[in-house]
């Protein structure tokens, strides 16, 4: 895992997932109930000016029991290493799909303050290769919003970030751009 320098809160890995974990992960998403995307601490408000996409949801059933120990061992050897979060809790992965021509979504943080376990790391593993679509990159901004961190868009690779740090996908302007999106929680920080 490469920490990046001037992103004292982010951390990411080229190849985290393999072309043929990608592919597996793909074909069991493609078996699943799709709904849109939608906001708040209790995710039912829907509100496409701020966020387009379709969502599946992925527990951790014996078909992907593989991905989510190496997704959350991962996550748990970077937190020791970088991060130093009180974690306990892993929430459900997110499979989440971008079309051209409204697939977006806006800049946000990933937290929720009024709750008893907070967000406290998220990451995002990059499932579309690059070449089949055009914008949708995600962008994570530190102190300077002029200057935000760009997620790489290599198949597979993983970024893991504080979830307090704004971030968005910025409009995907021609293709699909398919991502995992995940959040790890613990108590409310002091």
């Amino acid at each position: 895992m490469m920490k990046f320098k001037n992103y004292d809160y982010v951390a990411g890995q080229e190849g985290f997932l393999s072309n043929s974990e990608v592919e597996l992960l793909q074909r069991y998403a493609g078996k699943l109930p799709a709904q849109p995307g939608r906001l708040g601490p209790d995710g039912l408000t829907e509100d496409k000016s701020t966020r387009d996409s379709v969502i599946k949801w992925i527990g951790n059933d014996t078909e992907v029991r593989w991905l989510n120990d190496k997704i959350f061992n991962m996550v748990r050897n970077t937190n020791d290493e970088f991060f130093h979060m009180d974690i306990s809790m892993y929430e459900d992965l997110q499979h989440t799909t971008y079309k051209a021509g409204s697939g977006f979504y806006g800049v946000h943080m990933d937290t929720f303050i009024n709750s008893s376990l907070q967000r406290k790391i998220s990451f995002t593993i990059q499932l579309s290769d690059p070449k089949d679509y055009e914008g949708g990159d995600v962008k994570i901004y530190n102190n300077d919003i002029k200057n935000p961190y760009i997620a790489s868009r290599s198949k597979g690779s993983l970024i893991i970030f504080h979830s307090m740090m704004l971030h968005e996908v910025t409009p995907v302007t021609k293709g699909v751009r398919s991502s995992l999106v995940g959040w790890v929680s613990g108590p409310p920080m002091r």
